[in-house]
């Protein structure tokens, strides 16, 4: 179904209606009101979403106005991406968005699924499936002359000596995409989370991952050319959840972590020189 006609279906009104520039797995369409996710393939993220949307409804996530067979109709949220925004921000507001962003990653992993098992699967050694992903696509980027053949050694030498630590871990449920443009500031100072296609069951640290990567992985805005990293929000998530953290050798947990997205990203980008950098200093720090 079009936009239009799903709009039509429910008997939405509308006078604007345009294609949002800044969905990846799904088409976004937005009103004055109304954002409408339209999946097409992406199935198994259509499902998680109305899961989440219809049985967990946090606060912090948009409400769910209705859904269909391959789509789903949210209220639409206004505010200013963190994205955008968090090096201008100052050190007072900034604590207060950490703060917030760590009730809702500390609620995110404290929420149960039951009934929802098959769409969060669980490995069976967590650890195992770590390391036979790096170990995999080390293979791979091998084959295909993508990495540098003594940086690919030292990958395969530090998951071995260190895949074991992550056999500590407790499960719940993990957002894995938790990147700034997918955080909104509203006009009163409340954080939105958005996009819960990619939820899924891993141990809780995992949902560090992506905000750890922001601190090694600066990013550029290219309007101002002022760099901003994520570097200052993992030390204020520190303090505001702990737990999170409380991990024997964590540094070396993320370092894990961060390696199978930069090994991937070469799949794509072969001997991309940041890729490389994040690689070598993820092997080399320990």
């Amino acid at each position: 179904m079009t936009p239009q006609e799903i709009l039509s279906k429910h008997r939405l009104n509308y006078s604007e209606l345009r294609k949002s520039s800044v969905s990846y797995l799904s088409d976004v369409w937005l009103t004055e009101k109304y954002a409408i996710k339209i999946y097409g393939t992406n199935n198994d993220g259509f499902e998680k979403e109305v899961w989440f949307y219809y049985k967990a409804a946090p606060s912090y996530a948009p409400a769910m106005i209705d859904y269909g067979d391959d789509y789903i109709i949210l209220e639409r949220i206004y505010g200013n991406s963190i994205y955008r925004n968090w090096h201008k921000l100052s050190n007072e507001v900034r604590e207060d968005y950490a703060r917030q962003i760590a009730e809702i990653i500390t609620d995110i992993t404290s929420r149960g699924y039951e009934g929802a098992e098959h769409l969060f699967p669980i490995p069976d050694l967590w650890e195992k499936h770590i390391k036979n992903r790096i170990m995999l696509l080390c293979t791979e980027l091998d084959a295909q002359n993508r990495i540098p053949h003594g940086l690919s050694l030292s990958v395969r030498e530090f998951t071995e000596e260190y895949w074991q630590i992550l056999e500590k871990h407790e499960y719940g449920l993990c957002y894995t995409d938790l990147r700034f443009d997918n955080l909104l500031a509203d006009s009163n100072g409340k954080i939105w989370l958005l996009d819960y296609e990619t939820l899924c069951a891993a141990p809780k640290d995992y949902i560090l991952d992506t905000l750890y990567r922001m601190g090694t992985s600066p990013l550029w805005d290219k309007n101002e050319e002022n760099v901003r990293d994520g570097a200052t929000l993992m030390e204020l998530l520190k303090k505001y959840a702990p737990a999170l953290f409380d991990y024997p050798d964590m540094d070396k947990r993320l370092a894990l972590y961060s390696l199978i997205y930069e090994l991937d990203l070469l799949r794509y980008y072969p001997n991309d020189a940041l890729a490389i950098k994040n690689i070598k200093d993820a092997v080399e720090n320990f």
